[in-house]
C-alpha cells in the first residue's frame, strides 16, 4: 500500500464515519463517547497531542498519526492485523514500535507496498521484547509510510449469544498517543449489521464484509474498546454483503464507490 492509497483509504474510511456520525471530528477530542472506550477518556483524549506524530520522539521513536487493528478470517482462522500508518510530515527513515499482546503468534512484521500482488512489500527485521501484557516490536521503516505485525488468534473473538446473533470485542491498546484508532473485523457474507457506528469497508481474506469504526484519538496504555455484534442470514434493519437499508443507501452507495477507488489493501496478509 503506497502512501496515495494509504490516505485515501484513510480519508476514506474517515468521511464515512463522519457522514454517520460515528466518530468525532479532528477538533473535538474531548467528544469521544466514554462508553465505548477505555478508561479515563475524557482525560486522556483530550491530552493527544496530535503535533507529535510528525517527529521522532526524545527517545528517536516516531509515534504513528493513525492505526488500524483488523480481525479476518482465513480459512477457519481468525488474523490480527494491526497497522500503523505514518504521519506525510514525519521524516523517513523512522523506527517505530507497534505492541501486540504478549506470546502472539506473530508470523509477518513488514513495510506494506503499492501492489496488489505484494510484490513491493517488505519483511522487516525487528527486534522484540517484552513488558507486562505486551510483546513490542521495532523495526526502522524506510520506503513506505506503513507497517503491519500479523499474528493468528488462539479464539475466535465474535461467540454465539443466541439467535444465530454474534457478539465480539475488538481492543487495542496503543503504547504511544494516536491521532486516530480504527477498530475493524470481517463478518460473514450473509451477516446483518445493525449497528451504524460501524461502515462497510469492502472484502475481507475470506470475502465477507469488513466493518470499520473510528474511535478518535486514543492516548498511551488507553485501552479502545468497541463491540461488534452481527447476525446471519435476512434480518430486518442494519446492512449486510447484499445491500442495506433504505435510510443508509444513498451514504452507502456514495462511501463505497469511494472505496472502491482505494485499494483495502490492509486486510490482506502473507502466508508461506
Amino acid at each position: 500500500m503506497n502512501k496515495l492509497k494509504l490516505h485515501c483509504l484513510l480519508v476514506c474510511i474517515l468521511c464515512a464515519s463522519l457522514l454517520l456520525g460515528t466518530i468525532p471530528a479532528a477538533s473535538a477530542v474531548d467528544a469521544v463517547d466514554p462508553s465505548v472506550v477505555g478508561a479515563a477518556v475524557g482525560d486522556s483524549a483530550s491530552t493527544v497531542d496530535t503535533s507529535a506524530a510528525t517527529r521522532p520522539g526524545a527517545d528517536g521513536i516516531t509515534p504513528f498519526e493513525q492505526m488500524m487493528v483488523n480481525v479476518i478470517n482465513n480459512s477457519g482462522q481468525k488474523v490480527a492485523i494491526v497497522g500503523g500508518f505514518l504521519s506525510e510530515q514525519a521524516p523517513l527513515p523512522a523506527q517505530v514500535e507497534v505492541a501486540v499482546p504478549a506470546g502472539a503468534a506473530v508470523f509477518w512484521v513488514g513495510e506494506v507496498g503499492g501492489s496488489e500482488s505484494q510484490s513491493d512489500d517488505v519483511e522487516l527485521p525487528q527486534n522484540k521484547r517484552t513488558e507486562g501484557d505486551f510483546d513490542i516490536y521495532s523495526a526502522t521503516m524506510t520506503n513506505s509510510r506503513s507497517i503491519q505485525v500479523e499474528y493468528t488468534l488462539p479464539d475466535d473473538p465474535f461467540v454465539n449469544t443466541g439467535d444465530n446473533t454474534y457478539t465480539g470485542t475488538l481492543s487495542y491498546t496503543p503504547i504511544r498517543d494516536v491521532t486516530m484508532l480504527f477498530l475493524a473485523a470481517e463478518v460473514p457474507t450473509n451477516a446483518t449489521v445493525s449497528d451504524t457506528n460501524f461502515v462497510s469497508q469492502g472484502t475481507g481474506g475470506s470475502g465477507g464484509m469488513i466493518y470499520s469504526r473510528g474511535m478518535g484519538p486514543a492516548q498511551a496504555g488507553q485501552t479502545v474498546t468497541a463491540q461488534l455484534q452481527y447476525t446471519t442470514g435476512t434480518q430486518q434493519g442494519g446492512t449486510t454483503a447484499a445491500g442495506s437499508n433504505t435510510t443508509l443507501t444513498i451514504i452507502i452507495v456514495v462511501v463505497v464507490v469511494a472505496i472502491a477507488a482505494c485499494v483495502f489493501l490492509l486486510m490482506r496478509r502473507r502466508m508461506g
